[in-house]
């Protein structure tokens, strides 16, 4: 992964930086902790964390001159679709659709692990990642917001 001045170095002049999702809410952590609703000292750090980066962003931005930075707010949209499920269409937010849906993740998901029969009714894909329609929501809100905030500058 190349940092923002490799970038910049490269010809890079527009940049959108992604927090990180609500990490409480993740079928794995749950499942760790034996509960079956979101983590709040988890979703706690996740904040902490974007806060302080959001923070640091007009610092980077002086010293790539010339640049666009945009901050692209993942916690909110994802937090939204476990409070809200039915808003999306989703009957399940606290497992993923393959395997068992709360321990499975990446290469465990594979073509010997069940999966569920309607995936697009899950937030999640295994233990860790949205699922294709949960990312498409996703895509769309940031697209929004970005747009919005990037016609501002």
């Amino acid at each position: 992964m190349k940092n923002p001045q490799e970038l910049y170095d490269l010809g890079g002049r527009l940049f959108i930086i992604c927090g990180v999702a609500p990490l409480g809410c993740l079928p794995m952590q749950m499942t760790v902790r034996l509960v079956d609703t979101c983590l709040e000292d988890e979703n706690a750090a996740s904040r902490s964390y974007n806060g302080k980066l959001e923070s640091l962003l007009p610092t980077l931005k002086e010293s790539l001159p010339g640049s666009t930075i945009a901050y692209a707010n993942v916690y909110d949209p994802i937090v939204d679709m476990v409070d809200h499920p039915q808003k999306y269409g989703f009957v399940e937010t606290h497992r993923g659709c393959c395997g068992t849906g709360v321990v499975e993740v990446s290469f465990l998901c594979n073509v010997a692990t069940p999966v569920c029969s309607n995936a697009s009714q899950y937030l999640f894909w295994d233990s860790f990642h949205p699922a294709e329609v949960a990312y498409k929501f996703l895509f769309d809100v940031l697209v929004e917001e970005i747009l919005n905030e990037l016609s501002t500058k």
